[in-house]
């Protein structure tokens, strides 16, 4: 009789302790409040890893979005540390035909947005630059629904590029919280 119950238990143990969770907490991934404009939803900040600029820049790349329901457009705000002031005024977002990094040039798709700085400031050895980039809401959405990494790229003089993607597990994370955020959106409009 105990293995019968045994048996039985396991396929509901594997079940509910294996299997992904369907629905994923968004409070740890963004906010969301109403505006007389509509609703106003916060993309939590978030990090990706350097892949190329060792010298240039830190480690990781501090980012989150704001976006105002039934807009046509998100605005991105990045904090780039670099060692000199940073000069760009493009970001390009790539996303790769290929899962593998580095990617070669010829296997992306390159989309380029205008940066606009809003502070520079001196820490330690380093400069702090947040900057502000607006993106299309469509263009926004197919980002995260690739399964290739998705990579932001800062343009400098040649070959002084820097770049950050968002890759392996803690991609797949993300865009796990894409999707329900994107299924969400669709679903209150």
């Amino acid at each position: 009789m105990r293995q019968i119950h045994t048996a039985l238990l396991i396929p509901y143990f594997l079940l509910f302790t294996l299997a992904p969770s369907v629905a994923q907490n968004l409070e740890k991934f963004m906010r969301a409040t109403n505006m007389e404009s509509g609703m106003l939803y916060f993309v939590l900040p978030q990090k990706m890893k350097r892949v190329e600029g060792k010298n240039l820049a830190k480690k990781k790349l501090e980012y989150d979005y704001t976006y105002v329901s039934n807009a046509d457009s998100v605005r991105l705000l990045l904090t780039l540390s670099t060692r000199s002031a940073f000069r760009g005024d493009s970001l390009y977002i790539a996303t790769p035909l290929v899962k593998a990094l580095p990617v070669p040039a010829a296997k992306c798709h390159y989309f380029g947005f205008p940066l606009k700085t809003i502070f520079k400031e001196p820490r330690g050895k380093y400069w702090v630059n947040r900057m502000e980039a607006w993106l299309p809401f469509a263009q926004w959405k197919s980002f995260y629904s690739a399964e290739n990494p998705l990579i932001f790229s800062f343009s400098l003089e040649k070959p002084y590029d820097i770049q950050y993607a968002l890759i392996g597990r803690k991609c797949r994370k993300q865009r796990e919280n894409y999707r329900l955020f994107f299924d969400m959106l669709e679903l209150n409009q």
